[in-house]
C-alpha cells in the first residue's frame, strides 16, 4: 500500500463502516496533547473526528 496516506485509509475504513450517521465530532487535541503528553497519529485523529466514539464489540 505505498504511497497511500491517512486519507486514502480513511477512505477505505469509510467504505467498509459506512457513514457514521451524524456530523463530524469536534475534538480539542490540544488537550488531549496536555493529558496523555504525546502527539496521536493524524490518521487516528481523522477518524475519531468522523466516527467519534466507536465499539466493535461487547467486551
Amino acid at each position: 500500500m505505498s504511497g497511500q496516506g491517512p486519507a486514502d485509509a480513511l477512505g477505505r475504513l469509510g467504505d467498509l463502516m459506512g457513514d457514521p450517521g451524524r456530523p463530524p465530532v469536534e475534538v480539542r487535541w490540544e488537550r488531549a496533547v496536555e493529558r496523555l503528553g504525546v502527539q496521536l497519529p493524524s490518521d487516528f485523529r481523522a477518524f475519531v473526528e468522523r466516527y467519534g466514539r466507536v465499539r466493535y464489540h461487547d467486551d
